[in-house]
């Protein structure tokens, strides 16, 4: 979805919602609820991302079983230590180069899209909801994807491409993560 980290930590699960019938394999966010009172960064309200991904899709119908009201993110500063920690086990500053930040999730989702040809420059910009085309070519660069991957040892390539393939059971609550 491209959110910034700040959109994650904000989101509040009743504005997460999965579509009915013909859109039951989608789900929408919307980011910035007018009646929150709290616009984008860039000053929006009522921003929406449709959520196209089946294995997504269906851990928001499964984590909604259960949860219907409140943050879709209960501690904020946990979610951020993890990844930090993450960041740290798997050695990703060394590895890649550069240091890591919560950003990366929200620029790598725009250039897996473009890597795949999930999504055109347009559909990509709108998605991130990037005022200019100067920010889609900034972020979109799809061969970073191959390059970034390149760059870790095999073991981390197969680590991570396993991780991969369990995402949906993961996200769904039928495996544990792996260590």
């Amino acid at each position: 979805c491209y959110l910034r980290p700040g959109e994650v930590c904000r989101m509040q699960w009743q504005y997460v919602v999965p579509g009915l019938g013909p859109e039951a394999g989608l789900a929408s966010v919307v980011l910035h609820p007018t009646e929150q009172s709290k616009a984008s960064k860039t000053g929006e309200f009522d921003e929406t991302v449709i959520v196209d991904d089946e294995g997504i899709v269906e851990a928001i119908r499964h984590a909604r079983r259960s949860r219907h009201h409140g943050p879709l993110v209960a501690q904020p500063r946990a979610l951020w230590q993890l990844f930090e920690e993450a960041v740290k086990i798997l050695d990703l500053k060394k590895q890649l180069g550069q240091d890591i930040v919560p950003y990366v999730i929200r620029h790598t989702g725009a250039a897996n899209d473009a890597w795949n040809q999930k999504r055109t420059p347009e559909q990509i910009q709108a998605r991130g909801r990037w005022k200019s085309a100067t920010s889609v070519r900034l972020y979109a660069k799809g061969g970073r994807i191959a390059h970034q991957m390149y760059l870790c040892s095999a073991p981390l390539q197969t680590f991570a491409l396993k991780c991969v393939s369990l995402l949906r059971r993961v996200f769904c609550g039928r495996s544990p993560p792996l260590k």
